[in-house]
């Protein structure tokens, strides 16, 4: 049905959500709604929840949260971040590989406040690897062309690696009993009452990860 009279909506994903979910999600809304004015903010996760505590956002979808108070959120679908190398790294010929040969190895990684970056200093952590930040770099694009450039390693997801790995400009390197996940939640300000088009949004959401399952 038709709901653009109820207004516009203000959307808010992390990096990696505004390049997987939100394309996809947004078509459909428009799709329904022709005349919904969208307002949309793409950062890391610690600012988009930022923008809902304060009001300036009133969903968002972002990843590898933390516990954040005032936060409802509700998880969409588990992601996995792979672990790439240029096509001439010594890893790209030994798969699979153990955690301990990453031991000193050289990491393009996020920014701090990402949830990429989160969850992949938690897992290195607690599995007690010590490693080498080379560069912080905020895009994602970024990242896999600097590892294809042979200029260090990264986790990424799966979802935004897989076309340079299947264009053979990185390698995808498979890590012996080691997976690295988290999870994409939808997230709203607690107490703010569900608009309609709020509940669309939701809706398109669960309806987007469901047919990657």
């Amino acid at each position: 049905s038709d709901i653009s009279d109820a207004g516009s909506l203000r959307v808010g994903a992390s990096v990696t959500v505004g390049s997987t979910i939100l394309p996809p999600v947004l078509r459909m809304l428009r799709t329904d709604n022709p005349r919904l004015r969208l307002h949309l903010a793409v950062d890391n996760t610690a600012a988009i929840i930022e923008g809902l505590s304060s009001a300036e956002l009133d969903i968002a979808c972002v990843e590898g949260m933390s516990e954040w108070s005032g936060i409802l959120a509700e998880d969409l679908y588990e992601d996995e971040l792979g672990l790439i190398c240029g096509p001439d790294d010594a890893l790209a010929s030994s798969s699979p590989v153990s955690l301990s040969d990453l031991r000193g190895r050289g990491f393009i990684v996020r920014e701090s406040g990402s949830g990429t970056r989160e969850t992949f200093v938690n897992a290195l952590s607690a599995a007690g690897i010590d490693w080498e930040e080379l560069g912080v770099v905020n895009s994602t694009d970024a990242i896999i062309e600097l590892v294809a450039c042979g200029l260090g390693l990264s986790f990424v997801s799966r979802l935004l690696s897989r076309g340079a790995v299947a264009e053979g400009r990185v390698r995808a390197v498979e890590l012996g009993g080691f997976s690295v996940r988290r999870r994409f939640r939808l997230v709203r300000r607690r107490g703010k009452q569900e608009t309609e088009l709020m509940e669309a949004f939701s809706l398109a959401c669960r309806r987007l990860v469901e047919s990657w399952k």
